[in-house]
């Protein structure tokens, strides 16, 4: 199983800017296309939105954007066609991770669990957490 792990200090910036450069150079090592991708980010969004909700739009947003990207990994792949599920995502506050399984690895994926805990103030705000 080929995987790629990479975590990035986002400073507040909306999805838009490719991230290729970004994931490629993670493949550098390898030189091949990771069967399973986990991007960690941080300062996604520090709006005071997100403070109070834990969660944003800003993460669905990062996570498809990641996912379209990602799917650019795979040589001769079709625009129209996901190359990568996004089988997992989290965001707390500012903080999120994203967990991505080539297609072709679907049927052998048991089950994903993912949990949280907001650590922040009075251990009910986001604002730290795991």
């Amino acid at each position: 199983l080929n995987v790629l792990v990479i975590t990035w200090n986002m400073n507040n910036k909306a999805p838009g800017e490719s991230i290729l450069p970004l994931l490629q150079q993670g493949m550098s090592s390898s030189g091949s296309v990771p069967d399973l991708i986990v991007l960690g980010l941080q300062e996604m969004d520090t709006s005071p939105s997100a403070f109070l909700n834990g969660e944003t739009k800003r993460g669905a947003e990062w996570g498809d954007w990641i996912q379209m990207q990602a799917n650019e990994l795979v040589p001769d792949s079709s625009p129209d066609h996901n190359e990568y599920a996004l089988i997992a995502s989290r965001q707390l506050v500012g903080v999120a991770i994203f967990v991505l399984l080539r297609h072709t690895l679907l049927l052998q994926l048991g089950s994903v669990q993912t949990g949280d805990l907001a650590i922040g103030i009075g251990n009910m705000v986001g604002n730290k957490g795991a």
